[in-house]
C-alpha cells in the first residue's frame, strides 16, 4: 500500500549506521554505572537468574519481584550473569544494543509512515530524512536515559523494541501480502508480551496506523488485514495468563495508596511535566517521589491534559494524522497513568515509547513549516535540525555522568527533590558504605523527619550509631523501627545484637529466636543467637547455631571462628586456637552490592 521511495534517498543506507554511532557515542560513558535502586532485589537479589539451566528455571523471578511476570526480562538477566556474574557491564551492553535494535526499527517505521497514501503526498520526497531525524532526536534525548543506563527498566527498552518491531513487520505485510511478515508482527508482538504489560495496547496502536494512514478507514483496515488482527488478539491470551498467574499482580501495592479520583488527576500534572521535558529536557529526576494530591488541587492540570486527550480522540475519529499520534500517545501511556493505581506516580523510563508519536508529529510540523520558508532559508532549517540532535546527544551523555556513582546520581536528586524521603535514605545508604556515616546520618534524619511512619530510616540511623559505638542511641532507634516494622527480622537481629553489647543476653536472645522464626536463611541472625546463647553458658545450643549460620552461607569467616572456638571450648577441638572476638562483620550480601539497610553482628569484647 505503501509508495516507493524516491531516488533522491540514495544515501539513506547509511542511515542506520548513523543512528547506531551516535547511539553509541551518547552512551559510551554508561558501562561502569552501578546497579541502584530495583536493580538490587531484581538482579542482585534474584536467584532465579544464577543459572540457565533447566532454561525454564530462569524464566519467571521470584514472587513479588517486579520480573516474576515478565519471562523474557527475567531471562535476559539469566543471560547476563551467565556472561559477567554481579559485573555491570554486561548487562549495560545488551541495554544499549536493544536501544540501539529500538532506535533503528523506528527509522524504518517512520520512514514507511511518511511513505503511507496519507502522508507520501506532503513526506514523500523527504521521508527516508524525516525518519533519520526522527530516529535520532528519539533515541538521543535525555528522556530515554532511564529507560536505558537505568539496568533493570529495559522493561521499557525491550517492550519497546517488539512494540515497533511488531508495527514494522505489519506495514511490510501491507506493503507485500502473503509473505508471513504477519506472521511475525504477532510473534513480536507475543515477544513484548513477555517484556511488560503494556504491550496489550499494540493492537489498537496498529490498527488506528493502518485505519488512519494506510486503508482510509477502520473497516476496511480490519477486513484487509484480519488474519493480522485476529493473530494480535490470540497473543492477548498469554498476557492474560501471566496477570491471572497474579506474578505481576503483586508487584503492586497491596491496597491503593490513594483515591482514584485523585490519582487520575494527579496524572494530569505527571503527564503535563512530561510533555514539558520533552520539549525541553533541562532537569530530569531519577526518582521524583511525585506527591499525590487531592483531585480538587491537581484540577488546573488535568482539564488541559483532558483537552489534548479529547482532541487527539476526535482527530483520531476524522482519520487526521495529528489525532493518530496523539491517540498513540495516551495509549501507549494509559497503562501507567490510568486507572491502575502503582506506587509511584511518576517515573521518566514511562516515556520510553509514548515519546515516539511526539517526535514523529514534531518532524513532520517542522518539515512543513520549512516548506513554508524561502528556498534559502532550507539549508539553515536543515543545520538547526543537526545542531538539535546534537544538543540533545550532549544532554544524554551529561546526564550520564550521574549515573557514574549511586552517591552522585541520589545527590543529584536530592538536590532536585528535597522532599523525598526514599532519595535521602538511599543517599544515607551509599553514603554510609563509603564510611561517611556522619554524611549518612543527616540523610536519614531528614528521611524520618519527612516520612516518620517508615522503618527503614529509623534502622539505618540506627547502624550508624552502633557503628559509631552509641548502643544506647542505637537500641531505642532500633526499638522505633520495630514498633513500625514487627515483623522484620533485619531490625530484631540488629536490635538483638545491640542489646548482647549492653550485656542483656536474654532479651537478646528472645529477640533473635524470633528473627530466626520469621527468617530461617538468616545466617546473621542465626550467629548472633550463637553468641548470645555463648554468653549464658549454652554452649550446645551455641554450637548448633553457628553450625546452622555456617550451613546458610559456608563463607561466613567470622562465624566459622567462633564455631571452631566453642568447640575447642567443649573440647570437641583441641587444636582449635582461642575464642577470639570477630571483626566486624556485615551481611554478606553487601559483598555484591551496597544494600538498603546494613545487618550487623555482635563482637565479642
Amino acid at each position: 500500500m505503501n509508495h516507493p521511495e524516491p531516488a533522491a534517498g540514495k544515501f539513506s543506507s547509511l542511515h542506520p549506521v548513523l543512528v547506531a554511532a551516535a547511539v553509541a557515542l551518547a552512551y559510551l560513558n554508561t558501562f561502569r554505572a552501578p546497579m541502584v535502586l530495583d536493580d538490587l532485589p531484581n538482579i542482585l537479589e534474584n536467584p532465579t537468574i544464577r543459572s540457565l539451566w533447566p532454561p525454564w528455571a530462569a524464566l519467571f523471578g521470584q514472587p513479588g519481584n517486579a520480573t516474576a511476570g515478565r519471562p523474557l526480562i527475567n531471562f535476559s538477566l539469566a543471560l547476563n550473569w551467565a556472561v559477567s556474574g554481579p559485573e555491570v557491564w554486561s548487562y549495560h551492553l545488551f541495554n544499549l544494543a536493544v536501544h540501539l535494535l529500538a532506535a533503528m526499527a523506528l527509522y524504518a517505521v517512520a520512514r514507511r509512515i511518511f511513505l503511507t497514501p496519507a502522508l507520501h503526498g506532503a513526506f514523500g520526497e523527504r521521508a527516508g530524512l524525516l525518519a533519520l531525524f526522527s530516529a535520532l532526536a528519539w533515541s538521543l534525548h535525555p528522556l530515554q536515559t532511564q529507560a536505558v543506563t537505568y539496568v533493570i527498566q529495559r522493561y521499557e527498552s525491550m517492550q519497546g523494541l517488539f512494540f515497533l518491531s511488531s508495527a514494522l513487520a505489519a506495514m511490510k505485510g501491507w506493503e507485500r501480502p502473503g509473505r508471513g511478515w504477519h506472521v511475525l508482527s504477532v510473534a513480536a508482538f507475543f515477544l513484548g508480551v513477555l517484556c511488560k504489560e503494556n504491550m496489550a495496547v499494540a493492537p489498537l496502536c496498529i490498527l488506528a496506523l493502518d485505519a488512519v494512514l494506510v486503508r482510509g478507514g477502520w473497516r476496511r483496515a480490519l477486513s484487509a488485514s484480519r488474519g493480522l488482527y485476529v493473530g494480535l488478539l490470540a497473543g492477548l491470551v498469554p498476557w492474560a495468563a501471566l496477570l491471572a498467574s497474579g506474578h505481576y499482580l503483586a508487584t503492586l501495592p497491596p491496597r491503593p495508596f490513594y483515591s482514584l479520583p485523585d490519582w487520575l488527576f494527579t496524572q494530569g500534572r505527571v503527564i503535563l511535566h512530561y510533555l514539558s521535558l520533552a520539549a525541553w529536557p533541562q532537569t530530569l529526576v531519577f526518582d521524583y517521589g511525585w506527591p499525590v494530591l487531592p483531585a480538587v488541587e491537581s484540577l488546573p492540570y488535568a482539564l488541559p491534559v483532558a483537552a489534548l486527550a479529547s482532541a487527539s480522540a476526535w482527530g483520531l475519529a476524522r482519520r487526521h494524522p495529528a489525532g493518530l499520534a496523539g491517540a498513540c500517545f495516551f495509549l501507549l501511556l494509559a497503562p501507567t497513568s490510568s486507572l491502575v493505581i502503582l506506587m509511584d506516580a511518576a517515573f521518566e523510563y514511562r516515556i520510553y515509547l509514548p515519546l515516539a508519536p511526539l517526535v514523529l508529529l514534531a518532524a513532520a510540523l517542522a518539515y512543513l513549516g520549512a516548506k513554508r520558508l524561502p528556498r534559502a532559508a532550507r539549508p539553515f532549517c536543515l543545520a538547526l535540525a543537526c545542531a538539535l540532535v546534537l544538543a540533545l546527544g550532549a544532554g544524554t551523555h551529561l546526564r550520564n555522568r550521574d549515573y557514574s556513582s549511586a552517591v552522585t546520581l541520589w545527590s543529584d536528586t536530592v538536590q532536585k527533590r528535597p522532599d523525598n524521603p526514599r532519595a535521602r535514605l538511599n543517599l544515607g545508604t551509599d553514603l554510609a558504605g563509603q564510611g561517611r556515616l556522619e554524611e549518612s546520618s543527616a540523610q536519614y534524619r531528614e528521611a524520618i523527619r519527612l516520612a516518620p511512619g517508615d522503618w527503614l530510616p529509623y534502622f539505618n540511623l540506627a547502624n550508624n550509631l552502633q557503628a559509631q559505638g552509641r548502643i544506647g542511641e542505637a537500641v531505642s532507634l532500633y526499638r522505633r523501627a520495630m514498633a513500625l516494622s514487627p515483623g522484620s527480622a533485619s531490625v530484631r537481629t540488629n536490635l538483638g545484637a545491640a542489646l548482647l553489647r549492653l550485656g542483656e543476653a536474654l532479651e537478646a536472645e528472645r529477640l533473635l529466636l524470633s528473627a530466626v522464626r520469621l527468617d530461617p536463611r538468616s545466617a546473621v541472625a542465626w550467629a548472633n543467637l550463637g553468641l548470645a546463647m555463648y554468653s549464658q553458658g549454652k554452649k550446645e545450643e551455641a554450637e548448633g547455631c553457628l553450625a546452622r549460620a555456617l550451613a546458610e552461607d559456608p563463607s561466613y569467616i567470622q562465624a566459622a571462628r567462633l564455631l571452631e572456638g566453642i568447640r575447642k571450648d567443649l573440647g570437641e577441638n583441641p587444636e582449635a586456637g582461642p575464642l577470639r572476638p570477630p571483626g566486624p562483620v556485615r551481611d554478606p550480601a553487601q559483598r555484591l552490592r551496597p544494600p538498603l539497610y546494613q545487618v550487623a553482628i555482635y563482637e565479642v569484647i
